[in-house]
């Protein structure tokens, strides 16, 4: 709940009239607001007067600017998440299925509509590298379906494509695509034959994805013996150290030379 001084901007609470955990959006700062409950991933409704709350969070129950403590939990809460923005159908999607990718975490498919906030907002834009497609991989996203998200996020065919942003000399925005480092998955694992297959498609056929140059993370992190696998000497407790990132930015300062002219970083 997100505290006011006389009520919450925002419940989360069980709701006997519904029989169903129930979000709570409240019309204003007042001892008796008027309430609009929707059960969660259930329903919508809409707020024609949501107001902003300056208190703390609180999880469990609801301490008021009044003084007034209320709306206890009558049990115990075991795991609790808090995001800055409404959660997309695919979040939760992620979270019901305990896929091991955190709820926002940037995707091919939602990266296209993050890039004002994250690419063109950038002063003197020249060219972007596009480092994605681990998280597709760890949410069972099929090659193809990535590829196709590949298509509209550096394509002309979306306008909010890369290749439709204009460069300040008026010049084509340079767009480089990488390929998708190692995930540690087994062998056999659906995802890591998706991840091969997306690699292997992204070094003989960047260009079908409007790609106008191509980094090969996955080869200069992978282990020679077991392509699967992060090489050990980047990893620190099983975590990428350091040396990986390292190695990355190595790999882009050395591949420089080599991609077009234009594509100045």
């Amino acid at each position: 709940m997100t505290a006011g001084t006389n009520a919450g901007s925002s419940y989360l609470q069980y709701s006997k009239a519904f029989n169903a955990w129930t979000f709570v959006s409240t019309s204003n700062d007042a001892t008796t607001p008027d309430a609009f409950p929707a059960p969660t991933l259930q329903a919508t409704a809409t707020n024609p007067a949501a107001w902003k709350a300056t208190g703390k969070l609180t999880i469990g129950g609801v301490t008021l600017g009044n003084g007034n403590v209320g709306d206890y939990f009558n049990g115990s809460i075991s795991d609790v998440r808090v995001y800055q923005r409404a959660l997309t159908s695919t979040d939760a999607s992620l979270l019901a299925n305990s896929a091991p990718v955190e709820a926002g975490a940037v995707t091919t498919g939602n990266a296209i509509g993050n890039l004002n906030r994250t690419v063109y907002d950038e002063p003197n834009l020249r060219t972007v590298i596009v480092a994605l497609g681990s998280n597709d991989i760890l949410a069972g996203k099929s090659a193809t379906e990535i590829e196709s998200n590949f298509t509209a996020l550096l394509g002309p065919n979306d306008a909010r494509g890369l290749a439709n942003y204009r460069r300040a000399d008026g010049g084509v925005l340079h767009r480089i695509l990488t390929t998708v480092p190692p995930l540690g998955l087994d062998p056999n694992d659906a995802r890591e034959k998706a991840r091969r297959q997306l690699n292997s498609d992204i070094i003989s056929r960047s260009g079908n994805y409007f790609a106008d140059g191509l980094l090969d993370f996955d080869a200069a992190v992978r282990d020679g013996a077991h392509a699967n696998n992060i090489n050990p000497q980047y990893l620190t407790n099983n975590v990428p150290n350091d040396a990986y990132y390292e190695k990355l930015a190595q790999t882009l300062a050395d591949a420089v030379n080599d991609l077009p002219p234009d594509a100045t970083l």
